[in-house]
């Protein structure tokens, strides 16, 4: 039986390209990434405060959620789906 369309697993199991079972459990690899996509929003932030105040320079790196564009718009809600994936699936798993 295959994963259900929409799921972290079936996301892992296309990334691998098809390869290896998508029954196998997943260990660390769904925190890593929930991790990783809190901290890009928090670098974002950082980054963007720093060079409104003045204490970095201006590299146009927008504000998450708040600054107008379309891509960087995207990219977020891309990240904030998977972020509730993984708590959707880690909640399932759990019980």
């Amino acid at each position: 039986m295959w994963p259900a369309p929409g799921s972290w697993r079936y996301s892992r199991w296309c990334a691998c390209g098809g390869y290896g079972s998508p029954h196998e459990p997943l260990t660390h690899s769904p925190g890593v990434l929930a991790a990783s996509l809190v901290s890009w929003f928090a670098f974002q932030s950082f980054v963007n405060i720093g060079m409104t105040v003045g204490l970095m320079p201006v590299t146009g790196v927008p504000l998450p959620f708040l600054s107008y564009g379309g891509s960087a718009i995207f990219a977020e809600l891309v990240g904030v789906g998977l972020l509730v994936s993984i708590g959707r699936d880690t909640a399932r798993s759990a019980t």
